[in-house]
């Protein structure tokens, strides 16, 4: 009789302490873990590189991001609907890391409506989304302190693995609106080349890619003077430079290039 009541007893002890452990962790994780998320996503898909939290660190005007998707996009395409959700999610991360620097509206453009309005002086491009070619719009507008804009005028699924890239562009755009001059020297055709009776060398798509980013400005291999409105040299395959040219490479880092 004793040894069942000690049993019982033991048995009641442990829920106890076993409930009073689960409350601790509880209030352990709620205080030591605030803020604190874990991206279990199968491609981490809300995980945001240390490059986009430098972009978003080095903001020091307001931003305003509005986001356009129509409810008829997810209705005609669901995998659409799954990429809004994505998209939704990612610009939310970016609003939580901006310390109030950056503001997010979501808007819901239907036919005739204010918000479809304000989509098409934006530039954003409508698909169909009816029978009748009534049109759906999904996609992204951004205005800093000084009105100046940076559009993705639609979030197509084939630039799904570019999502980040794409808004971070947005935002990048949007604190540094005077794009920086970028000098390139190369000994390869980076820019292309007219070179009969061979053909044409097309322009690398590197090139094509920095092009929103920055003045791209094409340097002479033998340049004896880097222009003092030149902000950042991009060396290509610097091969068989000058003693003018390097002389002259040395000066532009010496001030500070």
């Amino acid at each position: 009789m004793i040894a069942n009541i000690d049993n019982k007893l033991r048995a009641y002890c442990g829920l106890v302490l076993a409930g009073t452990v689960f409350v601790c962790v509880n209030i352990f994780s709620s205080e030591a873990l605030n803020g604190v998320r874990v991206d279990l996503t199968e491609r981490s898909l809300f995980t945001i590189s240390d490059s986009t939290k430098t972009v978003i660190a080095s903001i020091d005007e307001p931003i305003l991001l509005r986001l356009f998707f129509s409810k008829g996009v997810g209705e005609v395409n669901p995998d659409l609907a799954t990429h809004f959700d994505r998209v939704h999610g990612l610009l939310k991360q970016y609003v939580a890391l901006s310390d109030g620097k950056i503001r997010l509206e979501l808007h819901q453009p239907s036919p005739y409506s204010t918000d479809e309005d304000r989509a098409l002086a934006y530039g954003l491009r409508g698909v169909a989304t009816s029978a009748a070619g009534d049109p759906g719009y999904f996609g992204l507008a951004g205005l800093n302190s000084t009105d100046d804009q940076a559009v993705i005028p639609f979030f197509a699924l084939e630039r799904e693995s570019f999502l980040e890239f794409d808004l971070t562009k947005v935002v990048y755009t949007l604190v540094n609106p005077v794009k920086k001059v970028v000098g390139v020297i190369s000994t390869l055709p980076v820019h292309g080349r007219h070179a009969p009776p061979y053909g044409t060398t097309p322009r690398w798509p590197i090139m094509g890619q920095l092009d929103p980013l920055f003045d791209i400005r094409a340097l002479n291999a033998e340049v004896r003077d880097i222009p003092p409105d030149v902000d950042l040299l991009m060396l290509v395959q610097p091969t068989r430079l000058t003693k003018a040219t390097l002389y002259a490479i040395e000066q532009f880092v010496m001030r500070g290039g």
